[in-house]
């Protein structure tokens, strides 16, 4: 009865974990130069701005600054010296930048399963910058699966798909493919 117990109860466990998969991690880095450039891409005016490369980040917080600095009334004059301070902040943490072995860094953690679905499920999302001033607040995105492609999206972007290709793992937003992207193991051991 016993040898029958560990026998079903083996069968079970096998069972559970073919059906769970394995929790990974993609680790999606932008380690491009030209990320400190002040340049836009066509993605980026409708990304959170702290999704951005910090040289796009600091253009488009010159731009706001300039816009406000035009209105003279106190509330655009206060707006615009809030700007300058962050024009200060950001040409500070461009520095950093400079020697940081990523000026962007994506994480999705996923489960393994859901790689062979065709539904939408969901993973977690989390952001580092190369500036450290992400909170890094883990996100619930939504993914898609094809044979082909991951398509994540709810990280800093409400409408844009972040695409990572399965294949050479390169990823970015619509057909763009600035991110060089790495999958890690995740340790279960550590888990509640």
């Amino acid at each position: 009865m016993r040898n029958i117990l560990i026998i079903i109860s083996f069968f079970l466990l096998s069972s559970f974990q073919s059906v769970s998969g394995e929790n990974k991690r993609l680790v999606c880095d932008w380690t491009d130069p030209v990320g400190l450039n002040e340049i836009a891409y066509p993605w980026s005016a409708r990304i959170s701005p702290k999704g951005l490369p910090i040289g796009t980040r600091l253009m488009y917080v010159k731009g706001a600054e300039k816009d406000y600095a035009k209105d003279k009334s106190p509330v655009f004059q206060e707006l615009a010296l809030k700007k300058r301070e962050e024009i200060k902040q950001l040409t500070r943490a461009m520095i950093s930048c400079k020697g940081s072995p990523y000026l962007l860094r994506y994480n999705y953690t996923i489960d393994t399963k859901d790689l062979n679905t065709t539904d939408s499920v969901n993973a977690e999302f989390s952001l580092r910058n190369c500036t450290q001033d992400t909170d890094n607040i883990v996100k619930v995105v939504t993914m898609t699966s094809t044979p082909s492609y991951l398509s994540f999206i709810g990280g800093v972007a409400k409408k844009d798909y972040f695409v990572i290709d399965r294949k050479t793992l390169k990823a970015g937003y619509g057909t763009d493919r600035q991110f060089d992207c790495k999958i890690e193991k995740i340790d279960g051991d550590n888990k509640i």
